[in-house]
């Protein structure tokens, strides 16, 4: 892990590399609050898992094609301590975990973690209420039922995936395998909603950095799902977000969207079915997942 001299312009050396739909975007905003910390200026580029990246053999050529998408993401003069890559299907990637392992000199990688069905839960009302890629005739049992008979096929790797991707022990083993600890840092969701400056300072003490930088932000954490009211609004919202630059105009706009265009699932949707289905496939992970990584989940949803 001491980089490559080939490699001509900086490089991120913090990836909040996991998981999807687990409060990443909430810690993403807070550490970039820290003056040592920039951030790029797309959350997720998923430079390391771009297909037209790696679809090249050549390596050098591969290479430069990384370069280029870091530095269009890369602010102007960014001297910052570190440069932070928030593409949270890392996780999932070996690729993206031999690229960090090979290139990046000290990379430090964390993980943001939750209740694997609550993750589930989230990730399928996301990809049905705002994504619009699960029909959103949809009954949430009738896709468990589907999934949990390995018969999944929506075309979507989050979606047809969302089950294994939230066995989290195996991602974590495999960068373990590749990284010291010092080089990795897991936080869950639900400590970080019970004690955001706690979760953060920890976060802080890790990267070797004053916590107050990244204390001034308000320490609220935004991962609620919700259901559309106007479709033709979300189509409207979805079409123009591009013309926005990450940041806090666009946090803003996104608070604002939800509140005149979201509404609350019904707790119908969230039926007891599904959970108890859920938590069954999930109990040995959840043991695993305590015993080899000492991380405890509590029920959120």
């Amino acid at each position: 892990m001491d980089g490559d001299p080939l490699l001509n312009g900086r490089l991120p050396n913090l990836f909040l590399a996991g998981a999807p739909k687990c409060g990443t975007t909430s810690i993403f905003t807070a550490l970039s609050e820290h003056d040592q910390i920039s951030r790029l200026a797309e959350k997720e580029p998923d430079t390391l898992v771009k297909h037209e990246i790696f679809a090249d053999s050549d390596e050098a050529l591969r290479l430069d094609r990384i370069l280029k998408d870091y530095r269009s993401n890369t602010p102007a003069n960014c001297n910052s301590r570190y440069l932070m890559d928030g593409s949270v299907n890392y996780i999932y990637s070996a690729v993206a975990r031999e690229f960090i392992s090979r290139y990046v000199h000290d990379p430090k990688i964390l993980f943001v973690l939750r209740n694997p069905v609550d993750r589930y839960l989230s990730n399928f009302f996301y990809f049905r209420e705002v994504k619009s890629i699960i029909p959103r005739s949809w009954k949430l049992k009738d896709f468990v039922d589907i999934q949990l008979g390995g018969r999944s096929d929506i075309g979507h790797e989050q979606v047809d995936c969302a089950l294994q991707h939230g066995c989290y022990s195996t991602y974590l083993r495999e960068w373990a395998g590749v990284f010291t600890p010092d080089n990795l840092h897991i936080v869950t969701l639900e400590e970080y909603a019970r004690d955001y400056y706690r979760a953060i300072d920890d976060i802080m003490r890790w990267l070797c950095l004053a916590p107050t930088g990244a204390q001034v932000a308000d320490g609220k954490h935004n991962n609620s799902t919700y259901a559309v009211k106007s479709t033709v609004f979300h189509a409207f919202a979805s079409a123009t977000a591009h013309y926005f630059p990450q940041g806090k105009l666009k946090d803003g706009l996104r608070d604002l969207y939800v509140r005149f265009n979201g509404e609350s699932l019904s707790r119908s949707e969230l039926d007891p079915y599904s959970r108890s289905a859920l938590s069954q496939f999930y109990e040995q992970e959840v043991l695993t997942l305590h015993r080899e990584f000492n991380l405890e989940f509590a029920r959120s949803l």
